[in-house]
Order: structure tokens, then sequence, then C-alpha cells
């Protein structure tokens, strides 16, 4: 996780913060290994430790992982690593790492000291026990539960999703996953959905599927497909699927934009599914995270119904008189109607590919019908907060969206009866500099693409939606559309509010008078002011830090635009009524200690004058 400025003032969430943690799991893990209770704990812990090395007791598994030629031959060794990468990508809370077993068989057996170690402890006693006669860590029954599971050590979840996937007979995906959650606990259903597609055994019901509508699978690697670099693509699992995708591609060539295709496949960029340790570090030095495919279902409160939200978007075309939210390669169309884009839904022009881009469905049954997924809620710190209403895109085949950025929202896009190419850049200064010096241009992923770091490719099929990180420079292909309607949602999150400002800084020295550096400062002041209201004290801390540390930039920014200034100066305003005794005889992020003083006094004079005065001396 990047450390922007802002959380390093909190106190809260500093590298000292997590040294500390760390310590106390290495202390933890010490006690494990030397404990200093009797010769019973001490037998039992050494019971443990044994129990770490092999901690299934599963005699299936133990059988099969000596004997790797059995039945996982339908599983490659490349497709395992793939799925650890995977794994080691998407964190879960739910998931047992060996080093959190070796804590919690710890706390289990008495192991510990301190009123902070005592209270984890009782957590792990309410939700797991041990039993020492097979050695095994044991989840007990919940309301959701019916009955006690066997707790799998991350390193185990493949070979325990194999097995079961085979002892039932190679069914499908939610046969095995309730085979899986009947006796196990530590694994997801997403894990089992992205392992379960490398399965090779030609009688298995999902190469089945796959086969029925797709014509027949070749369970060998297809032909290699070069793209137009001269180097060779990687070999394995990543090479065929990179291959396949470059495939499309060249198979639509004739039909997108010939010099696209090629600025994609010259770039040589790696797959969401394969991204490599240094492509990876980069997207989490600049935000949230990297972009993730995720099940459309966990993404809305109750089943979609295509038919309800096709009659929606055809009656909100109806009604609306927008115009200025058309485009055509990369560009906004003057003078063109909504009616052409939906005509172009049966009817593909590739000459001329039109989409619509943001319309909002206000009047319908759809408004809060988008939810966060589990997986993007367990990785924010704190809740985030959805932006009202409910947009849609009309992407016809052929469409195209030239890189742009959501101005520093997250965002969820789900396709619905569509499939997508998408081209990602993480917001580095970077990739931001090259592309603020670049607005205006067409193009773009031709002329700029080529210059940015970090890039990914990732295609996103029928019934999944993706996740864009905030800042997330992206472009769009649609290679496939039977109804090409695109919907999603945007949210804020206080582990990203600095993005908007790095967009600043740039727009603000290549192009201080473009629309985008009134969107992208309109977007930080949402930010400021869901983190602000908030009930979380260190999202607060975070949101005066960082105001007070770009308070150069925001004065530079702000003071031009009246509009800007009059909101600022609200939510400071709001901010301070609510919260009078706020760092009360404290030290101000900027250093100075206020003690005696009150802190929206020593604000108001020291960090937002320039507010008041741009406001012709506003009250405060």
């Amino acid at each position: 996780m990047y450390e922007s400025d802002c959380i390093r003032f909190t106190g809260l969430f500093t590298r000292e913060s997590g040294d500390r943690v760390g310590r106390q799991t290495r202390e933890s893990d010490s006690r494990l290994a030397n404990p200093t209770t009797d010769s019973r704990i001490r037998q039992q812990t050494r019971e443990s430790d044994d129990k770490l090395a092999n901690p299934t007791a599963d005699s299936r598994l133990r059988r099969q992982t000596r004997n790797p030629t059995g039945k996982m031959q339908h599983f490659r060794a490349e497709d395992i690593e793939v799925f650890k990468a995977y794994c080691q990508n998407n964190v879960s809370r739910f998931r047992m790492t060996a080093e959190k077993w070796g804590v919690t068989v710890g706390y289990l057996l008495g192991v510990q000291q301190g009123s902070l170690e005592r209270s984890r402890a009782a957590r792990a006693k309410a939700k797991f026990r041990y039993d020492t006669g097979p050695r095994q860590l044991i989840a007990l029954a919940t309301k959701g539960d019916a009955k006690e599971r066997q707790v799998v050590l991350e390193d185990n979840i493949h070979s325990m999703v194999i097995l079961e996937h085979e002892s039932i007979g190679h069914r499908g995906y939610r046969s095995t996953w309730k085979a899986i959650n009947e006796k196990y606990y530590g694994i997801s259903y997403d894990e089992v959905l992205y392992l379960l597609k490398f399965c090779r055994q030609p009688d298995c019901v999902l190469r089945r599927t796959q086969s029925n509508r797709h014509g027949t699978v070749s369970p060998e690697p297809p032909q290699v497909i070069r793209s137009n670099s001269t180097q060779d693509l990687p070999q394995g699992l990543a090479a065929t699927r990179k291959q396949s995708i470059l495939g499309d591609l060249h198979h639509f060539k004739d039909q997108f934009n010939a010099a696209i295709v090629d600025a994609i496949c010259k770039q040589d960029l790696p797959l969401l599914e394969d991204i490599p340790p240094s492509v990876l570090a980069v997207w989490r030095s600049s935000t949230v995270g990297v972009p993730r495919l995720i099940p459309s279902n966990s993404c809305w409160r109750y089943p979609l119904e295509d038919e309800k939200l096709w009659c929606a978007v055809m009656s909100t075309v109806k009604e609306t008189r927008t115009k200025n939210e058309i485009w055509c390669f990369g560009q906004k169309e003057q003078g063109t109607s909504p009616h052409q884009v939906t005509f172009q839904l049966l009817q593909p022009n590739r000459e001329r590919p039109l989409c619509l881009l943001n319309l909002e469905l206000k009047k319908s049954d759809f408004q809060n019908s988008m939810k966060l997924p589990h997986e993007l809620e367990s990785m924010l710190t704190y809740p985030a907060y959805l932006k009202p209403g409910f947009a849609i895109n009309i992407t016809p085949k052929w469409a195209f969206v030239d890189i742009h950025a959501d101005n520093g929202h997250n965002g969820l896009t789900s396709a619905v009866l569509c499939e997508k190419l998408w081209v990602f850049y993480p917001p580095t200064d970077r990739n931001i500099q090259e592309f603020a010096s670049s607005t205006g241009t067409q193009g773009r992923l031709i002329r700029v693409g080529p210059k940015l770091e970090g890039g990914l490719l990732a295609r996103q099929r029928k019934g999944q939606t993706i996740f864009i990180p905030a800042g997330a420079l992206h472009a769009v292909l649609t290679l496939d559309a039977t109804a090409g309607l695109v919907p999603g949602i945007t949210f804020a999150a206080w582990e990203t509010m600095h993005v908007p400002l790095r967009y600043a800084k740039h727009l603000a020295v290549e192009q201080p008078d473009h629309e985008q550096l009134a969107d992208v400062l309109n977007c930080y002041l949402q930010h400021l002011d869901e983190a602000l209201h908030s009930d979380h004290n260190p999202a607060r801390a975070s949101a005066v830090s960082l105001w007070i540390s770009h308070q150069e930039l925001l004065e530079t920014v702000i003071l031009p635009n009246s509009a800007l200034r009059q909101r600022a100066v609200k939510i400071w305003q709001q901010f301070f009524s609510a919260n009078p005794d706020y760092s009360k005889g404290g030290i101000c992020p900027c250093g100075k200690d206020v003690q005696g003083t009150p802190f929206d006094l020593h604000m108001w004079e020291s960090h937002l004058l320039y507010l008041i005065d741009g406001n012709n001396g506003g009250d405060s």
C-alpha cells in the first residue's frame, strides 16, 4: 500500500506502527517456538508446530501431494503457479496463512500475555478450536454454517479444490463450491471459480459447456500468435492467454482502426491475470491497488434483469436531450442524436462507431442496484462513499474510447451482453505528466501509450464487472456486443484522496485553463467532504493533513475559481461547526503547537485564509 503524506501525519498508519505490529507477530511466533508454560502446553505447541509443516490430516491430500502424477494431471504445474500468484495479488482476510495459523493455534493453546493478546485470543476462541488428536484447526459452527469445518492453509487451497472437483466427478463451479464450503474454511468462491477454469479433463462439465458455446476445445495450447514486435511472447499459460487476446485483436484488425491494434500489440503489455512483480509494485505505490475482474452477481443487490435494464435505457434515451456525451474514436461528436447510438446496437458501423457515455437513469429502479463486492470492501481500510446515481454507457460493437481517467474516483463497470478489451496504466507522476501534456491530442493511445509505464491488458467478458482503481488511465475497445450496455458506479475512498491532487498538480502546469482541472478538484473536494464528516478519526486526520501539505497547490488552483472556493469554505465551516473541539490542545500537521489556541482559528488564519480573501472577506 502506498504511503501518502496525509497518512504519515495521522500517527496511526505509519511505518513505525507497521513495525510494531510486525514485532508483536514475531513475539507471538517466538512464544510458540519457546513457550514458558507447563509441559503440557509445550507438548501441544510442539505438535502445533509440526502441524504447520503439514497442517491438513486429510490422507487423500497427503497421497496426492506425494504423487502429483495422479488426478492432478488435469491441472498443469504452470496453472497452479498462476493460481498461487492470483492468491498473492488478491488478499482475503478469511485466508489462513502459515503465520496466521501459528498465531491462532498459540492463542488456542493459551500462549499469550498482555491485554491486547488476551483480546485477540478471545476472538480466536470464539471462531476456532484446535483438535489435538488429528492436530487440526477447526472453524466453529455459526448461524450461516450449521456445522464445523476444517481450516485449510493458503498453500493447500489448490489441492483441496482439485480433490473435491475430482471427487464429485468434475461437475460445475457451484457444485464444487458447495462441496468445499460444507467441509472447509478459508477458501472463497472466487478462488474456486478462478482455479477450475484451468481443468483439462475432457469430460469436465466446464469444458463441455465451453465446447457447446464456442466449439470444440482442444486440450493443447493454440498455435503461437506473434504481435508486430520482433520479440517472442513469454512461454506457458500466460503466453497462451495473451496469444488468445492478440489473436482476437488481429482478427478484428480490419474492423478496428489498424493503428490502434498495432499500438496495443507493440507495447507487449502483460495480462491482468499474469502481472509481473515489478508492474504490481508500480500500481500499489500509486493507487489503492490493481484493476480486478469480479463476477457481476457479487456487485448487484439483486439479480440483474437484462430486459428490464434495456427498457429503462431506451426510455431514458427517448427523454434525454443530452448530445455532448457521444464519442467516436475518442473524440466528442457534436449534433449527434442518442438514437443514432442505439441504432448502431442493431447495425454496427465500423467506419464511424459511436458510443454514448454517462447516461444517468434517474427515474429507474436501478439507482441503488449496485454495491461494493466483499473483496473490495475488505481491501479498503474504511467503508467507501458511493456516489449517488447510476450511470450507463451504450457501446455498440467496434466502439473505442481513447485513454482517459475518471478524475480520481474509483469505479465499478459491468459488462451486460458485451465483451471488452481494457488497456490500463497506473496514475504515476510520469504517466500523469505525459497524459496532461497531451490534453486535446487525438489518438492518445497511439501517441502517448508507448511512453507510459506499468501498462496492463484485461479482457472483460459478459457477466463480469471490472474494478477501476482511482486515477487509473484506461482505454476501452468493444470486441463484441449483443446489447452493449455498460452500467457502473463510482465511489470515493480516503486512501485515494491524494490521487485527484496528483492530477491537479500536473494539469495546473500543462493545461491550467482546461475544464478537466476543475473536474479533478471537484472530485478532491468530494473526497475531502466525505472524509471530514466521517466517523473515523484517521480519515479526518488524513484529510486535514493532506490539505495542509498541499496548501500551495490548492491556493494556486482553487483561488481563481469562485465556485470551488465557495464549496471549500462551506465544507470547512460545516466541519468545524460539527467538531468544535477537534484537535484541541494538540499539534497541527504543519508542526505548530496550538496549545491554548482553538484549532479552527489556527486553520482559518494559517491554512484557509486565502479562501476567505478570494471570497471578498466572507465570514468564517
